[in-house]
């Protein structure tokens, strides 16, 4: 049996971990077995390609010290060891085929590590909120050994594992890991653990990540000052093309979030006042409108999101004519309207947010088309 271990004696297995050392050589091998007595005995191998012009290999052992351990002579590139945990050196004598010694390879060091498997009986936390993402998890337990490997991976899906770094640890029984927020979404998560020395833990379904409100709900009111753009009788009537008497408010939800961004619904109501009009004729104008907009919010970050908007509703209008001091006939209307914006909001915190962009809005009044733009500034509240 190679490679794994069985969990019942695994703590008491050793790792050969070596850097520099020979080239084409495989580290890290080991196995065991249980001698007559039921004792497990474990074996750490160290491989490397064989060289057709050598006829023996004499491998001696030392501890960092320069204490000698063993030597070895092989006519296979293959030595197996039986060592303690510790620091060592080895080298390499190559022989030839006449049986004397050819080569001698500069000493190299390796450590014998204990192999453990991870011991993890407590995650924390156990959730974390796209919303308000903090992503790190303390694991506690035992047999965290320094240098332990944390990973997240997606129990659906075919996104990419994410790799975690140890920031904080507590000896061997704490450790607080940190992971990018990249490419973390809703879920859940299995968290595997693995020793340096190579044996690992799986712990399933260990951590989800969900939307801190599955629906979020906004109220906002802004000041909407009105830009004409084209519109033929108000234009030819009114010198003017800037209003600024305007206002409007919105109720958002949004019901569907994805990675890529949340959509919903949104009613929207605004209202303005526009008067204008030539020399003894003075036209007031009231327009009130009520609609509904399909909206699609990205946020880029907690505190900064854009929200584009595009829909249409009803626009009520009175126009009341005043010449020369003497009231005419008014005039009401009720017409349709499209219309569409984008905006960008900053959260001051957490649910109050600032809200400022434009509105484009295209009204189709009896006998004659009316459109316009609508920069805006509102505030809100996020429930």
């Amino acid at each position: 049996m190679a490679g794994r271990l069985h969990p019942a004696v695994a703590t008491l297995a050793f790792l050969l971990i070596s850097a520099s050392v020979l080239p084409a050589q495989d580290m890290g091998e080991y196995s065991f077995e249980m001698l007559p007595d039921g004792t497990p005995r474990f074996t750490q191998v160290l491989r490397w390609d064989p060289d057709p012009d050598v006829r023996e290999y004499e491998v001696t052992v030392e501890t960092a010290e320069g204490v000698p351990v063993s030597t070895h002579r092989l006519e296979q590139p293959v030595l197996r060891l039986d060592l303690p945990p510790g620091a060592y050196r080895y080298r390499v004598v190559l022989t030839n085929l006449l049986g004397k010694p050819e080569v001698d390879l500069p000493w190299r060091s390796f450590t014998v590590l204990k192999a453990e498997i991870p011991g993890v009986t407590e995650v924390s936390p156990k959730v974390w909120f796209i919303d308000d993402l903090k992503p790190e998890v303390t694991l506690s337990g035992e047999n965290l050994a320094p240098g332990v490997a944390v990973v997240l991976k997606p129990s659906s899906g075919s996104a990419a594992p994410i790799a975690g770094k140890e920031v904080e640890r507590k000896g061997t029984s704490t450790v607080r890991v940190a992971f990018s927020g990249r490419g973390v979404a809703a879920g859940e998560y299995t968290i595997v653990v693995t020793n340096p020395g190579g044996l690992e833990q799986t712990l399933p379904a260990a951590l989800a990540v969900r939307y801190e409100r599955p629906v979020d709900v906004a109220i906002s009111l802004g000041y909407d000052p009105w830009f004409s753009l084209y519109d033929s009788w108000f234009l030819e009537s009114w010198p003017g093309t800037f209003f600024p008497l305007g206002a409007s408010a919105r109720l958002s939800v949004w019901f569907i979030k994805k990675p890529y961004g949340h959509f919903g619904v949104e009613l929207a109501m605004a209202g303005r006042l526009m008067t204008g009009g030539l020399t003894g004729a003075i036209i007031n104008s009231e327009i009130g409108q009520a609609g509904l907009n399909g909206v699609y919010r990205f946020p880029f970050s907690r505190w900064i999101s854009a929200t584009a908007r595009i829909g249409g509703g009803a626009a009520l209008s009175h126009h009341a004519f005043d010449y020369d001091g003497t009231a005419g006939a008014g005039i009401a209307s009720v017409d349709l309207f499209v219309s569409a914006g984008l905006s960008l909001q900053w959260y001051v915190t957490k649910h109050i947010f600032l809200d400022a962009g434009a509105d484009w809005t295209h009204v189709f009044a009896n006998g004659f088309s009316e459109g316009g733009l609508t920069p805006f500034l509102a505030a809100g509240v996020l429930f």
